[in-house]
């Protein structure tokens, strides 16, 4: 299968394998993917010290101790050190077909359209394997092509309620981002 990557020479599409899943994650053909520039922007320009840039990123952090948790030490540390080294895995957001749960998946089956969401897991790649908490049915009559949005969408609002902003509360947003253009 097919997916895009960041190296040192530029964005590549590589054949890879085929993801394998364990018995919570799910395998999905990617119908859409969701490509934002201003939130993929330290990840798509070249960095002399990228471990010290990620590092100093409290999500980065956050997503590494999840990826711990969640596939092992040893396996973060062969995509951390893979992706340091050669590659960076762009995407965030994608949308598409099951085509395989795990022993542990119940609520989701072959054939269902889902939306996937995490750095690192909903890649721009053809097959993506993630982890059910991180997979959602769309609404029906939603189109698939913007249902990403509603995924990115999730995140603003996480991190607004995580701020606590309120409707009263003054607040100034640097650059004009996506972010930005959506709180208008």
């Amino acid at each position: 299968m097919k997916e895009i990557f960041k190296t040192a020479e530029g964005f590549k599409v590589k054949y890879i394998p085929i993801p394998l899943i364990n018995e919570t994650e799910i395998l999905i053909k990617n119908k859409y993917s969701l490509f934002i520039p201003e939130i993929e922007k330290d990840i798509l320009t070249k960095s002399e010290n990228i471990l010290k840039k990620m590092l100093n990123k409290k999500e980065i952090i956050s997503q590494i101790t999840q990826m711990i948790q969640n596939d092992g030490l040893l396996k973060t540390y062969k995509i951390g050190r893979s992706m340091l080294f050669n590659w960076h895995t762009v995407g965030s957001c994608s949308a598409g077909e099951i085509l395989q749960v795990g022993k542990k998946v119940k609520e989701y089956k072959k054939g269902d359209i889902v939306v996937a969401s995490g750095w690192f897991y909903a890649n721009h790649a053809e097959i993506i394997a993630i982890d059910q908490k991180n997979v959602s049915k769309p609404p029906k009559g939603v189109d698939l092509e913007f249902i990403c949005w509603g995924a990115y969408g999730a995140k603003i609002i996480s991190a607004i309620e995580y701020l606590q902003i309120k409707k009263e509360s003054k607040i100034a947003i640097l650059g004009k981002n996506t972010i930005a253009m959506l709180l208008k």
